[in-house]
């Protein structure tokens, strides 16, 4: 792929993002039917953490059992070791710190598509580890309690490194897989029919695990191929590109700031902000002086590629 340092803009697309219907995909905590599964009946929150769906107060009081270690502070009481709010970011329950995970891959829902379909591609192809018993590591820690500003669903926690690892390396954390993959292959049929883009290969299904937790938050992230030929190999140069798109990614998160898809005139680097409060809801706002050097990628020698950002994601779309 040719790369011209000069260019800063194309006459180009940038792919539709699909909104990801993950609603559909929650199941009982007991019996584990899922929403399409119970005609008669409706999915609901257990009032206790707020994350754990039930479709009946039968399934709720037989999943009691295991699902108070993970529903309050009854950890201790019920495994005999302790975990407070300083070991789960000040969270009161692992429910609740799944529901913060989920909500912060939510609010970056553009710049994790980014990072997943980038880790793809690194490592053997978007349909290469579509076929496999793979997928996206995502390793994060915790945002600490002292930590100054304001906490918001997009600044909770930030990134200690991203992979694409075998179902085996789990461990622990491998409890529910098999469903989570239909779930994904589900998805991704229904998105098919309704997203023209060729380019959308599907969804991966991700893992969002916090070691100093012991915990893992499970859901999936839409990956995309590239608009040439991808059955072929990366280049080393498509591959540098690649690696920089995710870095740029993965700081912009780290910072605490929300990608959008671009609007300026003639640019294809995305817009960015930061989640403000507004009468009791969350909203992005556009920062209107942003500068890429903010996050460290807009000076000379910080790229792999040697171009600043506003062109390597006009390159990018370009794949």
């Amino acid at each position: 792929m040719p790369v011209d340092s000069s260019s800063t803009t194309k006459p180009s697309v940038v792919p539709h993002i699909p909104k990801l219907s993950f609603q559909e995909l929650s199941r009982c905590g007991y019996c584990e039917k899922s929403q399409s599964e119970l005609p008669e009946a409706k999915l609901k929150r257990c009032t206790g953490c707020a994350v754990t769906y039930y479709c009946s107060k039968e399934c709720q009081k037989a999943s009691w059992p295991r699902h108070k270690i993970l529903c309050a502070n009854s950890h201790k009481e019920t495994t005999g070791v302790e975990i407070g709010p300083e070991q789960l970011g000040g969270y009161p329950a692992l429910a609740s710190l799944e529901n913060a995970v989920l909500d912060w891959c939510e609010a970056h829902a553009l710049a994790f598509t980014n990072i997943a379909s980038t880790t793809a591609h690194i490592h053997g192809g978007v349909d290469y580890n579509l076929r496999t018993s793979k997928a996206i590591v995502i390793r994060i820690r915790l945002r600490p309690l002292n930590a100054p500003g304001e906490r918001t669903p997009a600044n909770a926690f930030s990134f200690i490194d991203v992979s694409i690892e075998p179902m085996a390396s789990f461990g622990n954390y491998v409890q529910g897989w098999g469903e989570m993959r239909k779930d994904c292959e589900r998805v991704m049929e229904n998105i098919h029919r309704d997203v023209p883009d060729r380019t959308y290969a599907g969804v991966l299904p991700a893992a969002f695990i916090a070691p100093e937790a012991g915990f893992a938050a499970f859901r999936g992230l839409a990956v995309y191929r590239r608009r040439k030929d991808d059955s072929k190999p990366i280049k080393p140069q498509e591959r540098a590109l690649m690696e920089d798109i995710r870095e740029t990614c993965m700081r912009t998160v780290d910072a605490g700031l929300v990608m959008r898809v671009s609007s300026k005139p003639g640019r294809l680097d995305p817009d960015i902000g930061p989640l403000v409060l507004r009468k009791k809801k969350w909203e992005w706002k556009k920062m209107v002086k942003w500068d890429w050097d903010m996050i460290g990628m807009g000076r000379p020698g910080t790229t792999k590629t040697g171009l600043h950002p506003v062109q390597f994601w006009v390159h990018y779309f370009d794949l």
